[in-house]
């Protein structure tokens, strides 16, 4: 399953130069690999400014879910973990409602 199969847009804010943005540059090379871009329709919204004092992460599922993250106090890993979680939820009703 691809990471990005029932997320409908991500939206990624942070300051390239920061030490709290480094969560953010990681989970987006994690999240926008050339398989997750190609097995998906997902939408990447992606704000890089010196002046962004807090980075941000928004997912937006495809049943209209949304998690936002404050990257600058969580490990890409910990994120990565909520959103694959949720992510095979959706995976799971998916193949009940195929029987």
């Amino acid at each position: 399953m691809s990471m990005l199969k029932f997320i409908k847009s991500v939206k990624l804010g942070f300051s390239p130069t920061a030490i709290n943005g480094k969560s953010t540059r990681t989970l987006l090379t994690r999240l926008k690999t050339d398989k997750n871009v190609a097995a998906s329709k997902c939408e990447f919204d992606i704000k890089t400014k010196d002046s962004i004092s807090e980075p941000f992460v928004h997912i937006e599922f495809v049943d209209k879910k949304e998690m936002k993250f404050n990257p600058a106090n969580l490990k890409v890993d910990e994120m990565v973990m909520d959103i694959t979680r949720y992510s095979k939820r959706l995976q799971l009703q998916e193949e009940i409602n195929q029987q």
